[in-house]
């Protein structure tokens, strides 16, 4: 047999030994081991692929752990299109007594802005000021570095200014699964001046400090973003 025959006969014995695995392995216990070391929500395609299921198979194995979490102390909750494995909001201040949460610290400015943009987007710099009646130069490169905006593109007008719009850590900050979890506004209502609190927090994540307060986060810490990149 030569070297080629070999590699082919171990890529096949490898592939159902990973298939018997998927057989024979407590997938919902995988999935939950998989969840506590991912750094970031998972999506149902990524946790298929992982588990080798298909999506529907690993849409049924989250609700299954998700069941039988259900009196533990973690629990799955759907971020930014994904899944994760979080701590319950009535155990947070065990959990802080081991790690102090790191909140991003925003100013009521800031907070005023993202929440126009949430609201709003994509928005151009001139629209927000519009809306907020102040320059928004100084706000919109804090929340760029924050990394809850980035920009999508430029709108075709005089000009083409640049358009921002929320991220996917937007969404996993303020714990929305997508836009549409926005409470809606009613008719004629104003652009509210805060973030709503997600439903099972323990603390509202709208963090204000005064500017001289203001600590940056490190943007090395935070998950990578896909944001589409902009037109020159």
């Amino acid at each position: 047999m030569d070297l080629q025959q070999v590699d082919s006969a171990c890529g096949e014995r490898s592939r159902s030994t990973c298939g018997e695995h998927s057989r024979t392995t407590d997938l919902p216990a995988a999935l939950e081991c998989v969840l506590y070391m991912a750094g970031e929500p998972l999506s149902p395609q990524e946790i298929a692929r992982i588990l080798e299921v298909s999506v529907e198979r690993a849409e049924e194995i989250v609700g299954a752990l998700s069941d039988s979490l259900a009196s533990r102390g973690l629990q799955v909750v759907k971020v930014a299109g994904g899944y994760r494995l979080v701590t319950r909001a009535e155990y947070a201040h065990f959990v802080e007594r081991l790690h102090p949460p790191a909140r991003v610290r925003l100013s009521r400015a800031a907070l005023e802005t993202l929440a126009v943009i949430a609201y709003r987007q994509p928005m151009t710099r001139p629209e927000i000021e519009a809306i907020r009646g102040v320059n928004v130069d100084g706000v919109v490169e804090t929340l760029l570095s924050h990394r809850l905006i980035c920009e999508k593109g430029r709108k075709d007008t005089v000009g083409r200014p640049m358009l921002y719009g929320t991220t996917e850590d937007f969404l996993a900050h303020f714990g929305l699964n997508s836009l549409a979890d926005l409470p809606p506004l009613p008719e004629g209502a104003p652009i509210p001046t805060q973030i709503p609190q997600p439903a099972g927090s323990s603390e509202p994540p709208n963090s204000t400090e005064t500017p001289g307060q203001q600590q940056a986060e490190s943007p090395a810490a935070l998950p990578p973003l896909h944001c589409p990149q902009s037109g020159a």
